[in-house]
């Protein structure tokens, strides 16, 4: 007896020459995918070193209100320091609030952008190919 051909059930890796898309189609659908993870990636490390800034700046006036609590000049106005510390504090954190907002939708802005402009290049190519 003969052994039956067992038949190839799963698709190739590769794909196929005489696929409908030819590589170079491929690679440039994948484009955009890459420019959206970058746009994440530049996001990302944007609100980090913002973020890295403004607790730099916190901690230094942390460090000055310390340093002045200790002074003997400011033992009689201590609430003084310890108030205008917390009020300037306040401010820090609503202003860096309203930045990091500033910052979020300068790149949704741009990540928009990018995302309408690949949308245009994609159109443009299907309706090239549909003539074609």
């Amino acid at each position: 007896m003969q052994a039956a051909a067992i038949p190839q059930t799963r698709p190739s890796f590769w794909p196929d020459a005489s696929s409908e898309f030819p590589l170079n189609d491929i690679a440039s659908a994948q484009l955009p995918v890459a420019r959206a993870q970058i746009a994440a990636i530049e996001a990302t490390l944007r609100y980090q070193i913002e973020g890295l800034k403004f607790l730099g700046k916190r901690l230094d006036s942390h460090l000055r209100l310390l340093e002045n609590s200790q002074q003997p000049d400011h033992i009689n106005d201590l609430f003084d320091v310890w108030c205008s510390f917390c009020q300037n504090a306040f401010i820090d954190y609503a202003q860096e609030g309203a930045r990091m907002a500033e910052i979020g939708a300068s790149l949704a802005k741009k990540t928009a952008n990018r995302l309408q402009q690949d949308e245009k290049n994609l159109v443009e190519n299907l309706a090239v190919q549909s003539v074609i």
